[in-house]
C-alpha cells in the first residue's frame, strides 16, 4: 500500500532486528516489551492503555531476521472521541512514535530492562571494519516520510520468502483489510492530543527527522484549540522568559557570535494550544540539544 503525504492513516510501526548479529534477543521477548512499554508510554501521556481488538501484529520473523509490521486503531477508552489513533497524515503518525521513542531511551537511560529489548546490534557496514557494532533501534523511525510504501499483509519483499502473515484469526480478505494501515474509513475522528500539533505534516518534518518548532507553525484560526495571542498580553510573563534564556544563552555559549551588537532578544508570536501556551522568540537561537545557537531554526 502506499500512505499518501495527505491522506489519512491509523498508527503503524516497523519493528525489526538482526537475529544473526543478536542470537540471544529473543523475538518473544521484543514483541512483549514494545506493547508493555506502549501501553505505559500511552497511559502515561493520554490516560488509556491500548485497546487489544485493535491491535494487528503482521508477522515475518524467520531464523535471520524479527520482523513485524504493526497497526492500532484505538486507545481503551469508554469515550470514542478520544479513543482514536487515526491521524490525518502519516507525517503526524511519525510525529507520535518519535513521542514515544524519545521517552523509551529516557527510560533505556534509566535502567529499564523492557527498553533495553527494544535496542539491537546493527549490521555491519558494508566496506567498514568496526570493533564496536553500533547499536540500533528495533523500531523503525523511517518509516513516516511522504508518499511511503508499506508491505502488507500476506507479500513478501521481491526475491525474498517471509511473508507477512496475521497473528489472529479471520477470513484472509478481512484480516487484509483491517491490516492496512491507509485503509481509515470516512467520517473517522482523529487523534488529537496537546503534544502533536494539529497543523503538523510533512513541510515540517526536518531532513534530520527532528520536528520544528511548533511556534513556527501557522495559527489556524478555524481550529478552537489554537489561538494567537496579542503581543500586548502576558507582558510580565514574556520579560521574565526573555530574561531566563538570556541569561542560559550567556551561561552555555559565553563567546558565541551572538554577543556583538546582538539586537535585544523579543518575543516575535505567542500561540495557545489546548492547555500550554508556545512562545516563539526572535534574536536568541540559542538551543539545548544543539549546544548552541541555530543559525536559521527558531526557538
Amino acid at each position: 500500500e502506499v500512505l499518501l503525504e495527505n491522506k489519512p492513516c491509523w498508527l503503524y510501526f516497523d519493528l525489526e532486528f538482526s537475529r544473526v548479529e543478536n542470537p540471544d534477543l529473543d523475538p518473544q521477548a521484543v514483541a512483549s516489551a514494545f506493547l508493555k512499554l506502549l501501553n505505559q508510554f500511552c497511559d502515561l501521556n493520554f490516560g488509556h492503555a491500548i485497546d487489544p481488538a485493535t491491535f494487528y501484529d503482521l508477522d515475518s520473523t524467520n531464523a535471520e531476521k524479527f520482523s513485524k509490521h504493526i497497526i492500532i486503531k484505538r486507545l481503551q477508552s469508554y469515550s470514542s472521541a478520544c479513543n482514536t489513533l487515526a491521524f490525518p497524515n502519516n507525517a503526524q503518525a511519525g510525529y507520535f512514535v518519535k513521542l514515544f521513542m524519545d521517552w523509551v531511551r529516557q527510560q533505556r537511560e534509566a535502567g529499564n530492562s523492557s527498553a533495553q529489548l527494544l535496542f539491537a546490534t546493527a549490521k555491519p557496514k558494508k566496506g567498514k571494519e568496526q570493533t564496536e557494532r553500533d547499536s540500533v533501534s528495533v523500531v523503525d523511525e523511517s518509516v513516516y516520510t511522504r508518499n511511503r510504501c508499506f508491505r502488507v499483509l500476506f507479500s513478501t519483499k521481491f526475491g525474498k520468502k517471509r511473508p507477512l502473515l496475521p497473528t489472529w484469526s479471520g477470513r484472509p480478505a478481512l484480516q487484509l483489510l483491517d491490516s492496512l494501515a491507509s485503509f481509515v474509513p470516512e467520517g473517522t475522528s482523529f487523534f488529537r492530543h496537546v503534544l502533536i500539533p494539529a497543523a503538523w505534516h510533512h513541510q515540517h518534518v526536518r531532513a534530520n527527522k527532528s520536528p520544528e518548532d511548533v511556534a513556527n507553525l501557522k495559527a489556524q484560526a478555524s481550529k478552537p484549540d489554537v489561538v494567537e495571542l496579542p503581543a500586548s498580553e502576558n507582558a510580565s510573563l514574556f520579560r521574565h522568559l526573555i530574561e531566563l534564556w538570556d541569561d542560559i544563552r550567556q551561561k552555555n555559549e559565553p563567546n558565541g557570535s551572538w554577543t556583538a551588537a546582538t539586537r535585544a532578544t523579543r518575543v516575535q508570536r505567542s500561540l495557545l494550544m489546548g492547555d500550554f501556551m508556545v512562545v516563539a522568540l526572535a534574536n536568541n537561537r540559542f538551543c539545548f540539544k544543539k549546544g548552541a545557537s541555530h543559525k536559521s531554526n527558531g526557538v
